[in-house]
């Protein structure tokens, strides 16, 4: 049974809003008319074992990388990732249009 991680990251995933962009807006260039279902079955497969692989590695290298530093620099690069954030956030709020 799959745990609740896995539930997570697929309404995550499903719920993207930047995966409906993708697909509104370059699949359709590779999309001829009278295409069979099969190829179009196709390339949604191809494009989501390649997603899979990508987020794979991914996942890997920051396991990775999270084992070799430990939680010290994880908590550095945290705060620095929040604060940055917060900054954007601030210097949004306060652009003149």
């Amino acid at each position: 049974m799959p745990d609740r991680a896995f539930w997570q990251g697929l309404f995550n995933n499903l719920l993207n809003p930047k995966a409906a962009v993708i697909f509104l807006s370059i699949v359709p260039q590779f999309v001829r008319a009278g295409d069979s279902p099969e190829r179009l079955l196709a390339m949604v497969a191809v494009f989501a074992f390649l997603t899979l692989g990508w987020l794979h590695v991914y996942g890997a290298a920051v396991a990775q990388a999270g084992r070799y530093f430990g939680p010290r620099v994880q908590r550095v690069l945290g705060t620095l990732a929040g604060a940055v954030m917060i900054g954007l956030g601030v210097r949004l709020a306060f652009e003149r249009r």
